[in-house]
């Protein structure tokens, strides 16, 4: 992988904050599943002696509540959105492995939009 546990911890840090929401999914092989919104309600560090911890991501966003009155950004569900996200990932599942940031690059966002735009 193209980081280090330092530019991760550092780039989470950076970038996700208590009240953000998140756009989460499971990346394997050929298939990207699990797609769901959590909004942040804290950052905790997962010692390295804990079963779940990643190498590579030594803190994790949590979501406590259930936030029913707030909505996320957009309906993950919408089989369009779904579609158009799951193929703009895998188009570039390697570069999205690679990368030294969690932010979503602004090629990837065109390419999901202009894979809504088609639908």
């Amino acid at each position: 992988m193209g980081h280090s546990t330092k530019s991760y911890s550092d780039d989470l840090r950076r970038l996700v904050n208590v009240g953000d929401w998140l756009l989460t999914f499971k990346l394997d092989k050929n298939k990207v599943s699990s797609l769901d919104w959590m909004m942040v309600d804290g950052m905790i560090h997962v010692p390295a002696s804990d079963k779940e911890c990643e190498k590579d991501y030594p803190f994790t966003a949590i979501q406590v509540y259930e936030h029913k009155n707030l909505l996320p950004p957009f309906d993950e569900t919408d089989k369009e959105f779904k579609a158009a996200f799951s193929k703009a990932v895998l188009k570039r599942k390697e570069s999205i492995e690679q990368a030294n940031s969690l932010d979503p690059t602004k090629s990837f966002l065109d390419e999901v939009y202009k894979r809504l735009a088609r639908t």
